[in-house]
């Protein structure tokens, strides 16, 4: 199926979920106006276009997530939609009928997340709708604020505008504690130390506990797509839910601290890789390795053995944490290093290390000179610890030695 033709579900008023394939492309006129009680829908991951008034009154829906590659968005698309709280709109997305997000949700907060880097032309009634939060590339929030419908000033709203918040790979080792998380942290789209983190309403956070308690499951139908959806860059929030870890190129181990709890398994992808899947029956860390070749997304989620993931499916997402689920406490990222630049002393990294026109003196954290004219072959002779390589140019970097 790549159609949903115009009016194909409209006034169908009892249905409450669809399984839309990801082949879609187009949403006709009307195909689910109407549709009151329609709450749970997978946004097709290869959606163009959507038709006029298409989900016009669907008012239990809450998420509209609009995936990379939507070009087209009609008239009135989502007019009295009075229940929705998130809003992805595709940075690809380069023509709006008029008026297309007229919810007519004037007493509710609304997230709206958007990655254009220039503020889209777009029709806002804001008049018609409640207080939005807008989420846009760091880069870009001064140009939001100065654009008038973005910043609500031409219908006299002052909208608060932040940056999404993104994770970058580390070149050294880090770990992410679960512990001591602040109870107002938004984890439907938040960053924890090293950690990107997005849950579901079936997920929670246990404060006693110190664990992120992931009880929501991905089906292998929607896991083949995640290699593309990165944090800050796409719906990710919308269409995933569980951790993301970045790692930069080279081998290394990621390490979780888990336990999952009835039929749930914890499920590991890195990058476009095939997903591994674990158990672990008493709260301890499981290992998973990788080796890329560039910077690499690692989706960290739950997910069902093929017969209970059906019964799911039948139950339209009826599972909670009490039918099974995954405690998450902490992750640790281990590059295979054989020495990293953490810092410089004098705001230059100076040369690489062991450059044949600049081999640098290496010292102790006390100053004392053990090595002039080092090379990386030379590191191998000393302790792992930190030292101070310092250059022919006068620059000093702190450098890590992790040589085994």
């Amino acid at each position: 199926v790549e159609i949903i033709d115009e009016s194909a579900f409209c006034l169908c008023k009892n249905l409450e979920y669809i399984y839309m394939p990801d082949n879609v492309t187009t949403i006709g006129d009307n195909a689910f106006g109407g549709c009151e009680k329609l709450a749970d829908f997978h946004w097709p991951a290869n959606l163009k276009t959507i038709g006029f008034g298409a989900y016009r009154e669907c008012k239990s829906l809450k998420t509209i997530s609009l995936p990379e590659g939507v070009e087209f968005v009609d008239y009135g698309a989502f007019q009295e939609c009075t229940g929705i709280e998130s809003v992805y709109i595709a940075s690809t997305i380069n023509e709006f009928g008029y008026d297309p997000f007229c919810f007519w949700n004037k007493d509710k907060a609304f997230t709206i997340t958007v990655t254009a880097k220039e503020p889209q032309k777009l029709d806002w009634s804001w008049h018609y709708l409640g207080t939005p939060t807008i989420k846009v590339p760091a880069e870009s929030i001064e140009a939001y604020k100065a654009d008038p419908v973005w910043s609500g000033s031409i219908n006299m709203k002052d909208n608060l505008i932040i940056p999404i918040e993104e994770i970058s790979a580390t070149n050294t080792q880090s770990e992410t504690l679960f512990s001591g998380i602040d109870q107002d942290t938004d984890l439907s789209d938040a960053v924890i130390g090293d950690v990107y983190v997005t849950l579901g309403e079936e997920d929670s956070y246990d404060a006693a506990d110190g664990s992120i308690v992931l009880a929501s499951t991905m089906e292998e139908q929607y896991s083949e797509i995640l290699g593309s959806l990165v944090p800050g860059q796409s719906d990710l929030a919308n269409r995933f839910n569980g951790l993301v870890v970045m790692v930069n190129e080279g081998e290394g181990t990621v390490k979780i601290n888990c336990q999952t709890i009835g039929s749930n398994l914890l499920t590991v992808k890195v990058g476009n890789a095939t997903p591994q899947t674990f158990s672990k029956d008493e709260k301890g860390f499981i290992e998973v390795t990788y080796d890329v070749t560039e910077p690499t997304y690692i989706y960290i989620y739950g997910t069902l053995p093929k017969a209970a993931a059906q019964t799911k499916l039948q139950k339209a997402n009826t599972r909670s944490a009490e039918d099974g689920c995954i405690r998450l406490y902490s992750v640790v990222i281990l590059p295979d290093m054989e020495g990293t630049f953490v810092e410089s002393i004098n705001g230059d990294n100076g040369s690489m290390f062991g450059n044949a026109d600049s081999k640098p003196d290496l010292y102790n954290m006390n100053g004392i000179l053990l090595k002039s004219n080092c090379t990386s072959e030379d590191m191998k002779l000393f302790q792992p610890g930190i030292y101070v390589l310092r250059y022919a140019d006068g620059k000093s970097t702190v450098f890590v030695n992790t040589y085994k």
